[in-house]
């Protein structure tokens, strides 16, 4: 009854405040879970004192709740106005209400997350008792990726102690469980296990991950291609060259954009060697140079492979020479496809000393803008390129970094994105963007719709380049950067 009352609460408040979250009720009979999540997070975002009013009202309703995730949206709620003494009120009663609920069975999980040092057995009789008292089946299909993580946990363990018949067993739980699950948390424990030098393990879990994955065409996303790359690494590292040559290969053909993946053409490559094939090796590091720009690495294998293939006769220096010409004439081609012309939107923001950072600051200059956020990996990952080309442009007074900060949701992103830095010992001028009101975003005003995203804009104010993604190839950051600013320059 008192959930019946609250609901109806509740869809009052949705249709007498349309105006405050400007969003619309979709049906009149009942409210979900995440149309009154959404309604709190529109509030919490307007920030103005009549959606706090409402904010304290709806937390308020919610607290009476019996279900524990509406009461979780209370504690959010009453944090955004900041009633800390209510949020420790309720967490408090919360174990107490629910003693089988989400808490609860979070609390139990980091007792086994905690338990790593203990044995397979060990950590299977902490898991029947976690079973036990928070049985899977209790919990929406949406809340129980939980125990996908715990039987993977159990399935490694098992396996590293050559346990095979127990490793399998929760690793088919998984995929009984959840087939997407299965497939990431299969190529996971693979390279676990490869760490390990356990190969009879690694290679039997990726050839049956890659047949389930090829046989279901519902699973879709990345899946095979990682497995894929995780088998041909496994082969690499333990001598079969042969099968190597043949996944990498057909990788290529089937995959999109692996074709460009720096490690797969030197694994590709270095596998043409290990079975004397040099020429292959040769004409495959030549057409990747030519196509992506010369890297170090690749570079003293051909220098190697040229002269064996020449018999030390002819004058490495002046086809390198040659090799550099083409590679810029076919990376300056390649690039000059993706240019645009479109005017950069204006945009004052502070950077991390407290100063106002604005477009027109650097008028007559060309701006890189990378756009970031402390949670994304690619983005960190991209960095010690990013810091190389920072350097190497530090003394150009034409040439201006400013790494965008956004789409955080900690209150004390500021704090966590200068600790970062710091760390790290990286000389970025970082700026906020708005992260409030996405409205009034950068990102919004730029169309940036996944991180990383960087865009340089010339010196006339006008959007020239706009890639998303990101790799850690250090050399292939420099390269780019150094090309588009090139035509940039000699339009």
């Amino acid at each position: 009854m008192k959930n019946k009352i609250i609901l109806g609460v509740l869809i009052l408040w949705f249709c007498g405040n349309y105006k405050i979250t400007n969003a619309q009720l979709p049906n009149s009979n009942g409210i979900s879970f995440l149309e009154i999540s959404s309604k709190i997070t529109a509030l919490i975002e307007n920030g103005d004192e009549n959606s706090k009013l409402e904010l304290y009202k709806v937390a308020k309703e919610l607290s009476k709740s019996n279900n524990e995730r509406l009461i979780n949206l209370a504690i959010r709620a009453y944090a955004s106005v900041n009633e800390y003494e209510k949020v420790k009120e309720i967490e408090k009663s919360i174990l107490k209400k629910f003693p089988y609920g989400f808490k609860a069975r979070a609390i139990a999980y980091d007792k086994i997350k905690i338990a790593h040092n203990s044995t397979g057995i060990e950590l299977e009789n902490i898991y029947s008792k976690f079973l036990k008292k928070f049985p899977a089946e209790n919990f929406e299909l949406i809340h129980q990726s939980i125990y996908s993580e715990i039987d993977a946990k159990l399935a490694l363990k098992f396996f590293q102690e050559n346990n095979e018949i127990k490793g399998n067993q929760y690793l088919m739980q998984i995929r009984e469980r959840n087939k997407f699950s299965y497939a990431s948390k299969a190529n996971i424990i693979a390279k676990e296990l490869i760490d390990n030098d356990q190969y009879n393990f690694a290679f039997p879990i990726l050839e049956k991950a890659i047949k389930t994955v090829t046989e279901d065409k519902t699973i879709i996303g990345n899946y095979l291609k990682e497995l894929k790359i995780t088998y041909a690494k496994a082969k690499y590292y333990s001598g079969n060259y042969d099968i190597v040559i043949n996944t990498i290969s057909d990788l290529f053909n089937s995959e999109k954009y692996t074709s460009d993946n720096f490690e797969l053409n030197l694994m590709l490559a270095k596998s043409y060697i290990k079975l004397e094939k040099s020429l292959d090796a040769f004409l495959l590091l030549e057409n990747y140079s030519i196509a992506n720009g010369r890297y170090s690495e690749m570079d003293k294998l051909i220098e190697i492979l040229y002269k064996k293939l020449n018999n030390e006769n002819s004058n490495y220096k002046e086809y390198s020479a040659k090799l550099d010409v083409e590679c810029k004439v076919a990376n300056l081609a390649k690039y000059k496809t993706t240019m645009i012309k479109k005017k950069a939107p204006e945009f004052s923001l502070m950077n991390m000393d407290g100063k106002t950072v604005s477009l027109h600051d650097y008028k007559g200059k060309i701006i890189i803008l990378d756009f970031w956020a402390t949670w994304c990996g690619p983005c960190k990952q991209s960095f010690p390129g990013m810091q190389v080309a920072v350097n190497k442009y530090k003394n150009n007074k034409d040439i201006e970094f400013l790494f965008v900060n956004t789409a955080q949701k900690e209150s004390n992103y500021k704090e966590l994105v200068k600790n970062f830095i710091s760390e790290n010992n990286y000389t970025f001028n970082v700026i906020f963007d708005e992260m409030q009101d996405r409205n009034k975003a950068m990102i919004s005003s730029y169309n940036v719709t996944g991180l990383p995203t960087k865009i340089i804009v010339d010196k006339d104010g006008y959007i020239r380049f706009h890639n998303a993604g990101g790799t850690s190839e250090v050399e292939k950051i420099v390269n780019e950067i150094d090309i588009k600013i090139e035509l940039i320059l000699n339009e």
